[in-house]
């Protein structure tokens, strides 16, 4: 039994020590743990502001007042989970190409939001609904959008890392400060970036789903049954 266990058990960690190695799987740690402080303080405030019997302790009243002063501590943290993890994907992704992970961390974020519906439907109190436009949809952003934000961050980078390889920028004289001469230097493979998911949304607008979102929520939703 024990020499069984030891033949079953060798395969499985030579299995997780490649899979430590991943450095998809790294920067996915990585991007994870620098949401993980903001969702846990989310968490916090939120159960504290829905903790059990606490009506019946402190009456209706305070306890409405208390959820009201607690609810945006949990709304600008786990409604933004998928914002804070594609900005640390950008940022580690940059590091491990060797290129300014300041931009990545910044391009990443913005690739997202072009993918991303800038309307939403509301439903009439009288019946009915009206589409309203230039707002963002929160639910997106948070871990709704997560499996969207993701792939989109990790295609964001490997564009501007690659683009960035590539030597597709504008070399600025040494006199020019630094901070102008980066900013330069990452015009081109942001601008490039950002025309590919530009393109992606105006493409998936002529879809039967009308956005990249929606298309992968089906997918999923179809896999599960």
């Amino acid at each position: 039994m024990k020499n069984w266990f030891t033949q079953f058990q060798a395969p499985l960690m030579k299995f997780g020590e490649k899979l430590s190695r991943n450095k998809i799987l790294q920067i996915l740690r990585d991007a994870f743990m620098l949401a993980f402080p903001l969702t846990i303080f989310g968490s916090i405030t939120l159960i504290i502001a829905n903790f059990p019997f606490l009506a019946q302790t402190i009456g209706e009243s305070a306890a409405a007042s208390l959820n009201a002063m607690l609810g945006p501590a949990s709304t600008a943290t786990m409604s933004f989970a998928t914002v804070f993890t594609v900005l640390g994907i950008g940022y580690y992704f940059s590091c491990d190409r060797k290129v300014d992970p300041i931009f990545g961390a910044a391009i990443a974020p913005a690739a997202f939001g072009l993918v991303t519906p800038m309307e939403t439907v509301f439903e009439l109190e009288t019946g009915g609904s009206v589409v309203v436009g230039n707002v963002l949809d929160i639910n997106r952003l948070g871990a709704k959008g997560m499996f969207v934000g993701m792939i989109g961050a990790f295609l964001a980078s490997w564009l501007y890392s690659w683009t960035t390889k590539k030597n597709w920028t504008i070399k600025m004289p040494d006199t020019v400060p630094p901070a102008v001469s980066k900013s330069f230097s990452a015009l081109i493979p942001a601008c490039f970036t950002l025309s590919v998911f530009l393109l992606i949304r105006i493409v998936f607008q002529f879809t039967p789903w009308g956005n990249i979102h929606d298309f992968f929520y089906e997918i999923v939703q179809g896999v599960q049954g």
